[in-house]
């Protein structure tokens, strides 16, 4: 998992604000009408990483509003009482300058899973775009060499583990 949404920090904005009432109000009215990825920074949609994600057919490009809604009952306490249920290889991914989910979240919620494989790996130099970062155009030094590194290692390891 990649900044798991376990305590939020966002701020909100007029801007943000102003799209929350609208997708609530949404919900209450036409609760199956239908949101795009117009949202996203063009930054990302035009970076080549953006592109392989959105020209992806498997990558979902239309939510509804309940499903957005719906995505709470994964964040937060439901995601911490969910953990005590994981067994499975976990792996979480967290960037210490996070200014939407809160690094101190994920250290509560690898604290909680069950599984005995997990591991958790915290970034200094990394916020909540993790996504994008792993674009090495977009990032200084070797931190994204780094985090694929760590990924690729981890998943190495489990696999031998799981043999």
């Amino acid at each position: 998992m990649i900044a798991p949404p376990v305590k939020l920090l966002m701020k909100y904005s007029p801007k943000t604000l102003f799209i929350m009432l609208t997708m609530g109000f949404r919900l209450v009215i036409a609760p199956k009408s239908k949101l795009d990825v117009s949202f996203m920074r063009d930054e990302f949609k035009e970076s080549s990483f953006g592109r392989s994600i959105l020209e992806d057919p498997s990558c979902v490009k239309r939510y509804t509003c309940r499903y957005l809604m719906n995505l709470r009952l994964l964040s937060g306490k439901a995601l911490l009482d969910l953990a005590s249920r994981v067994n499975a290889p976990t792996l979480l991914v967290q960037g210490i300058r996070d200014v939407v989910v809160d690094p101190t979240g994920v250290k509560r919620l690898y604290e909680r899973l069950a599984t005995p494989h997990k591991r958790i790996l915290m970034y200094e130099g990394a916020d909540h775009d993790l996504y994008s970062m792993l674009t090495p155009s977009r990032v200084k030094g070797d931190l994204c060499l780094n985090v694929l590194e760590d990924i690729a290692e981890w998943m190495y390891e489990t696999n031998e583990l799981m043999r």
